[in-house]
């Protein structure tokens, strides 16, 4: 059986694996859904120091402290980022990586360098002080599109902003991913985003196992 650790995206938190985990371990594997600090449950741990490192070490933290060797990291949307770096940093400990229309960066470059001018424009639009940390507002047509109503209240009712720190902070691979790992990119319904080529941090010839599904990934 595998072992799963599940890594949310921007505005969200553990919970919302809260409809996949169950049919996971119904299967017989572990499943772990860290929440990032400042979101979800954690939201109430929002401050200056908020960023991708710090969400980087919230992962690399439930992986030494549960002991966990050879797990499946999945990151959703800006939890890409996230694993990307984890798994870097604590290769012997990730045995495959899954980006489920995930937002990556290349060593060095920012999530903001990632998504480009228009798309970052567009993330300005909504910011704003919350007790002096610069957040992003949720955004809620891209969280609730294509969700029915239950499901879309459950959502917009858990949503919290996200600190535009961990937009800001440049991605830092160190040696970069381990040529073994196998990497898996999960394009959804609508999605437009294809990962940036894997040879930006697994070298030269480095590759994707790409897959597209019918539906959104919401």
């Amino acid at each position: 059986m595998t072992t799963f650790v599940l890594v949310h995206g921007a505005w969200l938190g553990g919970w919302v694996w809260n409809r996949v985990a169950p049919d996971l371990r119904a299967r017989g594997h572990t499943v772990h859904t860290p929440t990032l600090t400042g979101l979800g449950d954690r939201d109430h741990l929002l401050g200056p120091d908020v960023d991708l490192d710090l969400h980087v070490a919230d992962v690399l933290k439930t992986l030494e402290y549960e002991d966990l060797q050879r797990v499946t990291l999945v990151g959703h949307g800006y939890g890409g980022a996230v694993v990307q770096q984890v798994a870097a940093l604590a290769v012997e400990r990730v045995g495959r990586l899954v980006f489920l229309d995930a937002l990556l960066a290349p060593d060095g470059q920012s999530l903001h360098d990632a998504l480009g001018l228009a798309a970052v424009e567009t993330l300005r639009a909504r910011a704003f002080d919350d007790d002096g940390i610069p957040v992003y507002a949720p955004d809620a047509g891209l969280l609730l599109d294509g969700l029915v109503k239950r499901d879309a209240d459950w959502v917009e009712d858990r949503i919290v902003p996200m600190p535009v720190a961990a937009y800001e902070g440049r991605v830092a691979l160190g040696v970069g991913i381990g040529p073994d790992t196998p990497l898996l990119y999960v394009k959804c319904k609508g999605a437009t985003r294809w990962p940036p080529p894997a040879r930006h941090w697994r070298g030269p010839g480095a590759g994707w196992s790409r897959r597209s599904r019918r539906s959104t990934c919401r």
